[in-house]
């Protein structure tokens, strides 16, 4: 049997404590107030720790950091070539020959907490993930020193096999206290160390700040409900230069919508669609500088899609019979097309898989307005 994994540094994501709304969970939630759910890089090695920070991962806080069950065993660790098992819960890689150590039952699209502890490092050990098409295996991390090692990797392949290998032609090491973790939820990343918004904080309030030029985070959603409600709390701090430029965007390539700017060097919040079968709705109020919570919702039983600004409905269009396609890309700070930024900043985003209305919507813009350090 594999040896047990020890404790790992860092914060404990798997007990971190977060206040839901009252209603059901979201579909996806981002939450800047919470640091231990922030990471400076998309690895999720190094946690957020003070005021200006770079945050290249933000963790789905609708799981609160809860981690799966151990899945590295002896039935599912594969090890090939220059990867040998040692007999005593570990591995050992010798150098000069190319081998592979992989876990055989991850699953495409979801995110995994991987930990180990290295030994006898030579050249180090690099961390490769299949890309998406399955084509080829890319690095992702290098390790380079003894020690425990962590991070966070989304399996990106089509095939289950393989999503990760351990290998360096030139390395040896010897890896013990292997831990391979399912991370649930849609976890938000920067897709460059130039995009990381940075995390702010002044008194009771904690935020990310994005600059408008190249800030932005992303998450793939890939089974997305064609009803759904779309909140976040957000200023806009500086007025965009195209009328493109999105605080939040779902970009799917033809069935998909953002809230943009909807004019050059001002903010309107307007609900951009496509393939959506309604016009694009545009209020006339500048919000730059203003603390908002936007809300969109797309409800096709009753054909109608809703753009609101705080409690107030901005408007509905009685014609939303198209079908928000199921494979969408969701991203804060850019458009669709991923060309226009917004400086902006995020106080909480709320994703849900169904059309909130009533008691239920106001609950929810009144928990991220709390965000802000408003009241409705």
């Amino acid at each position: 049997m594999l040896a047990l994994a020890t404790a790992l540094a860092g914060p404990d994501l798997s007990q971190a404590h977060l206040a839901l709304p009252r209603i059901w969970r979201p579909r996806l939630w981002g939450n800047p107030a919470d640091p231990a759910l922030l990471f400076q890089d998309v690895t999720g090695k190094l946690p957020v720790q003070a005021d200006g920070d770079p945050v290249g991962l933000m963790l789905d806080a609708t799981q609160g950091g809860r981690r799966g069950a151990e899945l590295a065993t002896a039935a599912t660790i594969r090890a090939t070539g220059a990867w040998s098992a040692a007999g005593d819960g570990s591995f050992v890689k010798t150098a000069g020959a190319n081998g592979t150590l992989n876990l055989t039952n991850t699953r495409p699209n979801h995110w995994y907490e991987i930990s180990f502890a290295l030994s006898e490092v030579t050249s180090g050990i690099n961390l490769f993930v299949r890309n998406a098409d399955d084509s080829a295996h890319e690095l992702h991390t290098s390790f380079e020193t003894n020690g425990r090692h962590r991070v966070v990797v989304q399996a990106r392949g089509l095939i289950n096999a393989g999503h990760f290998v351990l290998n360096r032609l030139n390395g040896a090491a010897r890896l013990t206290d292997l831990s391979v973790r399912e991370l649930p939820g849609h976890h938000l990343t920067a897709p460059s160390a130039a995009a990381c918004p940075l995390y702010r904080q002044a008194g009771s309030r904690r935020w990310l700040a994005f600059d408008g030029i190249e800030n932005c985070l992303e998450t793939a959603l890939p089974d997305l409900a064609a009803n759904q409600t779309l909140c976040v709390a957000a200023q806009v701090t500086q007025a965009p230069a195209t009328g493109d430029a999105a605080v939040v965007s779902l970009a799917s390539g033809g069935a998909d919508y953002q809230i943009d700017a909807g004019a050059a060097g001002q903010f309107l919040g307007r609900l951009s669609p496509e393939g959506l079968g309604f016009p694009a709705a545009a209020p006339v109020t500048d919000l730059v500088g203003q603390d908002v919570v936007h809300s969109v919702t797309l409800d096709r039983r009753a054909g109608q899609a809703s753009l609101w600004r705080d409690l107030a409905l901005q408007g509905t269009a009685v014609t939303y019979n198209g079908a928000l396609a199921a494979q969408q890309t969701l991203r804060i700070g850019c458009n669709r097309s991923g060309t226009g930024f917004v400086a902006l900043h995020l106080h909480g985003l709320h994703l849900y898989d169904s059309p909130l209305s009533g008691q239920a919507l106001a609950e929810v813009q009144q928990q991220l307005a709390s965000t802000q350090d408003r009241q409705f």
